[in-house]
């Protein structure tokens, strides 16, 4: 991971973060089945539909894109434009 980038990984996606040590020592979740058995060294599974640690950001799968990407968004963007894109969105 290159300095002050982000690793963002959602549904099976994490176990590519696991593989390359990124998960090592940090928060972290999946589609269930696919990391929490097999974690990176140190890591805690987190069973939230978005789980973020320092620059990753980890999903559970399809039904929690939405949050994913408005979490990704804030982190690029900033809150004021998450809840912009949010808003247009009409969730609630």
């Amino acid at each position: 991971m290159q300095q002050g980038g982000i690793s963002a990984a959602i549904c099976a996606a994490p176990k590519v973060l696991v593989t390359a040590g990124l998960l090592d020592e940090k928060k972290a979740t999946s589609y269930p089945g696919v990391i929490d058995k097999n974690p990176a060294l140190g890591m805690q599974y987190i069973d939230l539909p978005v789980v973020e640690d320092g620059q990753v950001i980890t999903s559970r799968g399809p039904g929690t894109a939405i949050d994913f990407a408005l979490t990704l968004i804030e982190k690029l963007k900033g809150k004021k434009v998450r809840l912009t894109v949010e808003a247009a969105l009409v969730r609630g």
